[in-house]
């Protein structure tokens, strides 16, 4: 069946410029967007203002509206954006809105954003019902399982590798972004009254095995040599281990998984030692005891643990509605109290009904919830860790010069990311030569192929390439 818009909504809507973007995937919904641009106070830049609208939709009669939430959050947005409007293959109660710019000439990066709203709510809510009927209230107000939004937002490096939905958003309810020199996995959770929810997603016990990637059907990409990008990561600075870092909390050793639907105790087919430690940072309960101090239960709201190599990052933070007057007398955790120097945990920024909710200290049992679950894989340390310990020419190796990320595939069967990295590095000279052609150092290109559990944040290296020599002249040109 088709239906014309103009008979669907208001002359007046189409004419202020809403962007109608189809049904949702149930179909309950009509989906659109605007675009509001202002004068910014401060600057003479335009401020870009991003809104999302949810119409519910009765066949043969208009359009109504029923929820209407900002996009990217509350800071200024100074450049247009591309948008994607994107809904995981079975989670039905939130929707991922990706927005990038592009890049200006000359600069290093672009900003991307993303925001998970939930679904609203079609009528059955008695928690929606009830914010109905509050006289003081807009009628379109709904509960906060039903209007939550949570933004986050990074700086994307050259050469600005692709968001593709169908494989970054595999996994329901989690989100897999390639910042160019991180992959960061994000689950956004609703905890209601009762935790059950939230103690699926969060806590859980030993089970069956992980099922391998063989097993998985993941698809592959060869035959690909993208750009590069300049980074330059030194192997010298990389030789001392490096402390444990965590945050506010003790890290809680029942944390298992990003996602509520994933299988228990992995095993990991790489990085012996590493992955002791790793895997009781994510739950596998049959590891061996990890040399940090660790909890068995914790009521605090910010949870990070970090390896020492800095490798993966996990890090847990909770947003709730009530007791903000008490939660404002002591001061909120900061940014940086939890790892963002380190450029590892995504700034997350949740807003309920136009109000921005507070990082909450105390966790109690009659709460509402929003949990922000986040696992970053670093990329730089990452190869730094797989040449020391599984590349052939490791002792050859000086510096990074170049390299660029990409996600290969994101396996929902085994909750693994699949990725490769294209990599010009600078290394010594053959090491069956002279002893002057040894010190000679050039320029080589390499690829890691590499595979990354989000369950368990155990990694291995799948594959190494031996290096080749890049001809200098011809990359400048």
């Amino acid at each position: 069946m088709c239906y014309r818009l103009k008979y669907l909504v208001p002359s007046s809507i189409l004419d202020e410029g809403y962007v109608f973007l189809g049904f949702s995937k149930s179909g309950h919904f009509v989906i659109s967007y605007s675009l509001q641009i202002d004068a910014d106070d401060h600057s003479a830049y335009p401020d870009h203002v991003y809104r999302l609208q949810w119409w519910l939709f009765i066949p043969c009669k208009r359009l109504q509206l029923i929820s209407e939430v900002r996009l990217f959050g509350e800071d200024n947005i100074f450049h247009s954006l591309f948008i994607a409007y994107c809904e995981w293959p079975e989670d039905r109660t939130k929707i991922a809105i990706y927005g990038h710019s592009t890049a200006p000439a000359g600069e290093d990066g672009c900003q991307c954003y993303l925001t998970v709203t939930a679904v609203p709510s079609l009528g059955e809510c008695h928690d929606c019902h009830m914010i109905y009927h509050v006289p003081q209230l807009p009628s379109i107000q709904q509960c906060l399982r039903h209007s939550f939004c949570v933004h986050s937002k990074f700086e994307l490096a050259p050469p600005f590798p692709v968001f593709s939905p169908r494989v970054q958003l595999r996994v329901d309810g989690i989100a897999v972004l390639n910042t160019g020199d991180s992959i960061v996995a994000l689950q956004v959770s609703f905890c209601d009254r009762s935790r059950l929810s939230c103690e699926k997603c969060l806590y859980g016990s030993s089970g069956g095995n992980l099922k391998t990637g063989a097993n998985c059907g993941c698809s592959v990409v060869q035959n690909h040599r993208p750009a590069l990008r300049t980074k330059n990561l030194s192997n010298g600075n990389n030789e001392a281990a490096l402390p444990l870092k965590t945050g506010p909390s003790h890290f809680h050793t029942s944390h298992e998984c990003l996602s509520p639907k994933s299988p228990r105790s992995p095993k990991s087919s790489g990085f012996p030692d590493s992955a002791n430690r790793v895997s009781l940072l994510f739950g596998q309960s049959n590891s061996n005891t990890l040399n940090v101090s660790t909890s068995i239960s914790s009521s605090e709201s910010v949870i990070v643990h970090t390896t020492h190599t800095r490798t993966v990052t996990f890090s847990v933070r909770r947003f709730s509605t009530q007791d903000q007057q008490v939660e404002a007398e002591s001061p909120n955790p900061a940014e940086d109290d939890y790892d963002l120097a380190y450029k590892s945990i995504l700034p997350v920024q949740v807003v309920w009904n136009k109000k921005p909710l507070n990082i909450i200290r105390t966790v109690r049992s009659d709460m509402s919830l929003i949990t922000v679950l986040q696992m970053t894989f670093d990329i730089e340390h990452y190869m730094v860790e797989a040449i020391r310990r599984d590349a052939d020419w490791s002792q050859r190796y000086v510096a990074f010069c170049n390299y660029d990320l990409q996600i290969l595939d994101v396996c929902p069967n085994s909750q693994s990311v699949y990725g490769i990295v294209y990599a010009l590095i600078q290394a010594k000279d053959s090491m069956d030569r002279s002893k002057l052609s040894r010190m000679m150092v050039k320029l080589y290109q390499t690829q890691f192929t590499f595979v990354f559990n989000l369950c368990t944040g155990l990694y291995s290296t799948l594959f190494i390439e031996p290096l080749s020599e890049v001809d200098e002249k011809i990359l400048r040109g």
